[in-house]
């Protein structure tokens, strides 16, 4: 057991740092971006450029807050709302968004300041998005999202 503790012990230290995770999430960006471009044309690639790749820098500070933290109780409700939301690209819920479930999970249950204000930022563009559009899915997916952090933080009491 002591020879697996250094590793996942240094891997948490370095997880705990602001700056690397958001390195990581700026880079998953760019590779994102960069894949987006090389396998997408049109409107559809304006969109996903414009929509999901920024998401990478809230979801990397996500995964490094439950590293960091290790709330015990939350991994059987962050699997759902991450596999939710990521399934929303391949067969849409309907009045769901996924964007808007992940963002407001992740910014009520995430306790480090960069997973909060990333979270933040983007739901505020979320929001913007969805009303230039007016897609009414941004109401059920922050209700789906405020429910699921609801749930988490009365079972973790």
């Amino acid at each position: 057991m002591r020879i697996l503790e250094y590793p996942v012990n240094h891997f948490r230290a370095w997880a705990a740092n602001s700056y690397n995770v958001l390195m990581v999430g700026l880079l998953g960006t760019l590779a994102g971006g960069i894949a987006v471009t090389l396998l997408f044309d049109g409107v559809r690639r304006e969109s996903v450029l414009v929509y999901s790749v920024p998401m990478a820098v809230p979801f990397v500070a996500f995964l490094a807050d439950r590293v960091v933290h290790r709330p015990r109780r939350s991994w059987w409700l962050d699997v759902p709302v991450v596999v939710l939301a990521l399934s929303r690209t391949i067969a849409p819920v309907p009045l769901i968004s996924g964007h808007a479930l992940f963002l407001t999970y992740s910014l009520l249950t995430t306790q480090t300041r960069l997973s909060r204000i990333s979270a933040l930022a983007m739901l505020l563009y979320v929001i913007w998005v969805k009303w230039l559009l007016q897609d009414v899915s941004l109401l059920g997916g922050a209700l789906v999202g405020l429910i699921a952090a609801v749930v988490l933080r009365r079972l973790a009491r």
